[in-house]
């Protein structure tokens, strides 16, 4: 079964970084032995191109090196005053993304914790380091929404499009959760004319079922025009503190003509959102 011992969180230093890393502190005081890695980076303004990119670029980054550990020095006095549990500082020089997921791989993470960052209709269609690294991570994502606050888990909801048989290896990054705070869970299901349900999809709802039958899982089946209006209209019904789902993969093509579920959960989700990934 995955643990969460070892949790990274990617910072900005802006108003809604600090309030996942919050949400992060706030967690690992209900985890043993866990550990944070704090994560920033950084790059070369937009307007250094060229030859002058790589005449100004020792400049740069040797002044961008020093101002982020100022932040985060700042950050440290700030934030991290009560946490209780080892954190470890990683400045890296490049893309996000990439950054993010290496730093990843390289400490062997359990968990990314990220900000859903307001944005406008543009930024939301387009996406944002968040949406990025939900698509790219090998590791869950748990995205926080602004000014949430960390609540213990005492409600998840498990939404699924029931498309597609439920994998075992993917249930299993949820299970931590579960044994540690042992919540109510529901398994949710939204979509038109439940009352034909295809047979396939009843199938995969009931091996869901199965899946986490030791925890006494709460089926529910709901009608709804658009599944994210449905899944955060359950959540908020049911006063639930973490929501769960599991994006189906999708190629670059769809990414760039369609936004799916998980996509738009991450800029409207009213509760944090833990993306359980594929393996």
């Amino acid at each position: 079964m995955k643990t969460l011992k070892k949790i990274l969180v990617p910072v900005d230093f802006t108003s809604h970084s600090d309030n996942a890393l919050r949400y992060a502190v706030s967690l690992v005081r209900h985890l043993p032995g866990a550990k944070l890695f704090i994560l920033h980076t950084y790059h070369l303004p937009a307007a250094v191109t060229g030859a002058s990119a790589m005449a100004l670029a020792p400049y740069y980054e040797e002044e961008l090196r020093e101002t982020t550990e100022l932040k985060f020095a700042e950050l440290e006095q700030r934030l991290l005053q009560q946490c209780a549990a080892p954190y470890q500082f990683f400045c890296e020089y490049g893309p996000a993304v990439p950054d993010i997921c290496e730093v990843s791989e390289k400490n062997n993470v359990d968990l990314i914790i990220m900000p859903a960052h307001p944005c406008s209709a543009l930024e939301e269609y387009i996406g944002n380091v968040t949406t990025a690294t939900i698509r790219n991570s090998e590791v869950p994502v748990l995205v926080v929404p602004p000014a949430c606050s960390f609540a213990l888990p005492d409600a998840v909801v498990f939404a699924t499009d029931c498309k597609d048989m439920p994998q075992e290896k993917a249930a299993e990054q949820l299970k931590p959760w579960l044994t540690q705070f042992k919540p109510r869970l529901h398994l949710l299901h939204t979509g038109k004319d439940l009352n034909h349900l295809p047979k396939e999809k009843a199938l995969n709802l009931l091996a869901l079922e199965n899946l986490f039958s030791s925890f006494t899982p709460i089926l529910k089946v709901e009608e709804a025009d658009d599944p994210e209006v449905g899944i955060i209209n359950y959540v908020k019904e049911k006063q639930a503190t973490l929501l769960c789902i599991l994006p189906r993969k999708h190629g670059p093509l769809y990414h760039l003509l369609n936004k799916s579920v998980t996509h738009r959960l991450a800029f409207h989700t009213p509760v944090p959102m833990l993306v359980l990934k594929e393996f």
